[in-house]
């Protein structure tokens, strides 16, 4: 246990918001923290916020979930739908775009380098070659909100 280190990030230290609700590393190595506050990154010793909308009136970004990649695409769910981080550039997908709810709260990559979504209220998203396709009770999912999603070995979800 010698090797580990352990640091304590707080509000004085320059963190935005002590309520964490994910964190991703991309392969540059910049940590990514997402709270109800915004989405944040940091090197290890600062924290910067980041406004993946550009949108200055759009301040309660409420990040909950973050998820890095196969290829290292930070993908971003928020209270304003899908955001994805690459070579610097930020896309955003809403229900413009076909998305069931703007609200995401889960994303998993499944084993073909897919993506899946979990929603507050409007159950699973599959996401693939730019497509959004939604799994609902017509597909046997019982309850609404998806907290978790996860593929097991064999492939099953």
């Amino acid at each position: 246990m010698n090797q580990y280190t352990l640091d304590r990030w707080v509000v004085i230290q320059g963190l935005p918001d002590e309520s964490i609700n994910s964190i991703s590393q991309t392969p540059e190595g910049y940590l990514w923290i997402g709270t109800r506050k915004g989405l944040f990154r940091s090197n290890g010793i600062a924290f910067k916020q980041c406004n993946p909308l550009n949108d200055t009136n759009r301040i309660n970004l409420y990040i909950y979930t973050l998820y890095t990649d196969s290829r290292g695409i930070l993908w971003i769910g928020s209270s304003y739908g899908l955001i994805k981080y690459q070579n610097g550039q930020y896309e955003q997908f809403t229900k413009k775009d076909g998305l069931s709810s703007n609200f995401i709260t889960r994303i998993t990559e499944d084993s073909y380098g897919n993506l899946w979504l979990g929603t507050s209220g409007d159950y699973l998203i599959y996401f693939c070659n730019g497509q959004f396709k939604l799994f609902d009770e017509s597909h046997g999912l019982d309850g609404k909100s998806i907290s978790s999603i996860f593929e097991s070995v064999n492939g099953t979800l």
